[in-house]
C-alpha cells in the first residue's frame, strides 16, 4: 500500500512540475512579466531585479522541468525531494499572501494556458505541498524500479496526463516532450540505470534551456494569448451570445417618516411609490461574477486624443503594426531590416502604423535614430507587452483579425509579409 502511495505522489508531482515547467518556458518572458507584479507589489521593484526577471524566469521554468523528471525516475531522490519542498513552501507562502491581499488576478502558475485565480492556486499548492511531504517522509525507500513491471508505470501514467493536456491545450510538445524523455530512461535502465538516469536529467535540462532560449529569442511555441495569429480583436472585445451576465444585489434604505427607523429592503418590495418612506441609500454589490470579454483593454489613441480603434480594426485592407511597449528599451537589432520592410510597405500601398506607451518625444527619437517612415499611435503598456511577445514586435492586422506575428528577430522580408502559413 505504501509503495502504490509513493508511487501516486511521484506521478502526480513529477508530471505537474513538468507540465508546469513547460507552459511556462513556452513564454518565459511573460512569466517574467507575472514575477514583476509580485515584485512591484510586495515593494521589491528595484531595477537590478527586473532587470533579470527573464533569466529568473528561466530558471524557475527549467528547474520545475527537471525536477519532475528526476522524481519520476527516482534520480537523486533526497536531494530533489527536497528542493521540491523549498519551491512548493515559496509558492504556497506567495499565492497566499497574494489571495489574502489581492495582489494579482492570476497567479502564472501554468501561464496563460491555465490562468488560475490565487485562491485556487492556493489550494494547487496546498495540495502538492501534502504530496511532496508523503515524498520527503519516504524519500530513503525511493529507488529506480528494476522490474519492468513497476518501472512502466511511471512511463504510461505520466505519458497518459500528458496525452490528456496537450489534447486539451491542443499542443502536443508537452506530450512529446515528457514521453520521449521517460521511454529513454526505461530502456537505459535496463542496461545501467545510474548512468542513464543521469543522462535523461542532462537532456531534460539540455531541452529545457533549449525551449527558454527558443521562446525568448522568437515568439511563443505556442500562442494562448487573445491575440494569437488567426484570432478576431473585434469578437473577443464582446461577449458573445448566451454569456452570463455579472449578478448584483441591490440593498434599498428607505426612512419610515412615522418611526424614523431607517429600513432596509430589496428590489422586490422597496416603497418607491409609498409617502410614509423617504429613500435614503442604494448599497450594490457584486453577488456572482459573469463572462468576461477576452479583450478589455485595446485602444488606440491618435496625438490629438482622439480614439481611432475602430478604424483601425474594420479596416479590411492589411495594415502592418509595429509594436514597442517601451522604445527606450527597444532591441536595436534588425532595425536596418525593420527599416526597410517598412519603406517596402510604402511603395506597395500597404499601411503601417506603431503602437507604443512611451511619451512622444522618446518615440520620435526612436523613429529617427532608425528610419521609421511611420506614425506612432498611443496603447496602454501592458496591452502591447500582452500582443507580442518581442520589443518592437510585429503583427499584421486585417478586419480585425491577427494574420501574422513576428519577433523582432524573425523580420520577414516584404514578399513574405502577406503570405499566410
Amino acid at each position: 500500500m505504501k509503495d502504490y502511495l509513493i508511487g501516486f505522489c511521484r506521478i502526480i508531482v513529477g508530471s505537474l512540475f513538468i507540465f508546469s515547467g513547460l507552459i511556462k518556458a513556452n513564454d518565459p518572458l511573460g512569466f517574467s512579466y507575472k514575477l514583476e507584479e509580485y515584485w512591484i507589489e510586495f515593494g521589491m521593484n528595484w531595477d537590478w531585479l527586473i532587470s533579470i526577471g527573464p533569466t529568473m524566469a528561466s530558471i524557475i521554468c527549467i528547474l520545475e522541468i527537471v525536477l519532475g523528471i528526476a522524481i519520476l525516475i527516482a534520480f537523486r531522490v533526497k536531494l530533489v525531494s527536497r528542493l521540491l519542498l523549498f519551491i512548493m513552501v515559496f509558492f504556497t507562502i506567495l499565492t497566499f499572501a497574494s489571495a489574502v491581499f489581492g495582489l494579482v488576478k492570476t497567479c502564472g502558475c501554468f501561464g496563460d494556458a491555465f490562468p488560475l485565480t490565487p485562491w485556487q492556486s492556493f489550494i494547487k499548492d496546498i495540495v502538492l505541498i501534502v504530496l511532496v511531504l508523503v515524498i520527503n517522509s519516504y524519500s530513503a525507500d525511493i529507488k529506480p524500479y528494476k522490474e519492468r513491471y513497476k518501472g512502466t508505470a511511471f512511463v504510461i501514467f505520466p505519458t497518459v496526463i500528458m496525452a490528456f493536456i496537450s489534447n486539451y491545450l491542443d499542443w502536443n510538445f508537452p506530450l512529446y516532450f515528457t514521453m520521449g524523455l521517460l521511454i529513454f530512461y526505461f530502456l537505459g535502465a535496463f542496461v545501467n540505470p545510474e548512468y542513464s538516469g543521469k543522462l535523461t536529467v542532462a537532456l531534460s535540462l539540455i531541452g529545457s534551456v533549449w525551449v527558454c532560449y527558443y521562446s525568448l529569442n522568437h515568439l511563443p511555441m505556442k500562442d494562448f494569448r487573445p491575440y494569437a495569429i488567426g484570432k478576431s480583436i473585434v469578437e473577443q472585445m464582446h461577449l458573445p451570445e448566451g454569456a452570463k451576465p455579472d449578478v448584483y444585489k441591490n440593498v434599498f434604505k428607505y426612512k419610515n417618516k412615522n418611526t424614523g427607523e431607517v429600513e432596509s429592503f430589496d428590489d422586490s418590495n422597496y416603497p418607491w411609490d409609498d409617502e410614509n418612506y423617504e429613500f435614503v441609500d442604494r448599497i450594490t454589490s457584486l453577488v456572482e461574477k459573469g463572462d468576461e470579454a477576452k479583450i478589455t483593454d485595446f485602444s488606440i489613441v491618435d496625438s490629438d486624443g482622439s480614439d481611432i480603434t475602430e478604424d483601425i480594426l474594420n479596416d479590411q485592407n492589411p495594415i502592418l503594426v509595429v509594436i514597442s511597449s517601451n522604445t527606450e528599451k527597444a532591441c536595436k537589432s534588425n532595425a536596418l531590416k525593420l527599416s526597410e520592410l517598412i519603406k517596402s510597405c510604402n511603395q506597395e500601398g500597404v499601411s503601417v502604423i506603431g503602437l507604443s506607451a512611451s511619451n512622444p518625444a522618446s518615440v520620435k527619437k526612436y523613429t529617427d535614430e532608425n528610419d521609421l517612415e511611420m506614425s506612432f499611435y498611443a496603447t496602454d503598456e501592458i496591452t502591447l507587452k500582452t500582443i507580442v511577445r518581442s520589443n518592437p514586435g510585429l503583427i499584421l492586422l486585417r478586419d480585425g483579425v491577427v494574420e501574422g506575428k513576428w519577433h523582432i528577430n524573425d523580420v520577414p522580408v516584404f514578399a513574405e509579409l502577406l503570405v499566410k502559413d
